[in-house]
């Protein structure tokens, strides 16, 4: 009579339990691999965003003379906090609220902040405007957050309440434009100015974007990304 070689049953399930827990950690580690790595590119696109906006404002401050900036922060006139203008991204139109005009009747002073700013820079004939939206559409508010930037020869007789403005300047001739993508949201963005001398003028700019998609779950790294840059003339004289 032959004798046959087996696994007993418990042998198997010994051998079982141990692929199942080899599996267990494999998975989880792919898992981890995987958040980390879409984190890290979620993060990565965001922060290269955040650089170029913030250099891009840096560089016109920079280069420009503190009588030719102006800083707004656009509100209704009851005193409330919700935007009085939004952007439409389909239409690439601002949807504008009554209320707002007088907020750019004066002149840039120590102590003031926005979210908008226009710059003429040093040497040039333009004036560039660069501001915080809030996005909507037909049904409403999106809740999404953008920069944008326009770039005008000359206010005319409109007044620098009209530089985001598409019904007093055409949008083809002088586009409005996106300086974040549809990945990245931006939450916040602030200009201030204080003056720390008489010949150093010094702006804070505060800014604070994330991307719209995140993985599944709780993560314990911050989504956002949060950066202040500070910009002087470094004692320039102007003529």
């Amino acid at each position: 009579m032959k004798k046959f070689k087996a696994f007993s049953l418990i042998e198997m399930l010994i051998t079982l339990g141990i692929m199942a827990i080899v599996v267990l950690i494999a998975t989880q580690t792919l898992n981890t691999v995987f958040r980390v790595s879409t984190i890290s590119k979620f993060k990565t696109v965001t922060r290269n965003e955040m650089s170029f906006s913030m250099e891009l404002v840096e560089r016109l401050l920079a280069n420009s003379n503190v009588r030719d900036v102006y800083i707004f922060n656009p509100t209704p006139s009851d005193g409330s906090t919700e935007p009085v203008r939004y952007y439409n991204e389909e239409s690439g139109q601002i949807i504008d609220e009554a209320g707002y005009t007088t907020v750019y009747s004066s002149e840039t002073t120590i102590g003031d902040s926005g979210t908008e700013i226009h710059i003429r820079p040093y040497g040039y004939n333009m004036w560039v405007c660069i501001g915080y939206f809030l996005g909507a559409d037909d049904n409403g508010p999106t809740g999404k957050g953008y920069l944008l930037k326009r770039t005008l020869v000359s206010f005319g007789s409109y007044g620098h309440e009209s530089c985001f403005s598409t019904e007093n300047f055409n949008n083809e001739t002088y586009p409005i434009l996106v300086l974040n993508s549809e990945d990245v949201n931006v939450n916040s963005f602030l200009v201030s100015y204080v003056k720390s001398s008489d010949i150093n003028n010094v702006f804070y700019v505060d800014m604070e974007m994330e991307p719209t998609s995140w993985v599944p779950g709780e993560s314990a790294i911050e989504r956002a990304v949060i950066r202040q840059a500070i910009v002087t003339t470094k004692g320039l004289t102007w003529y």
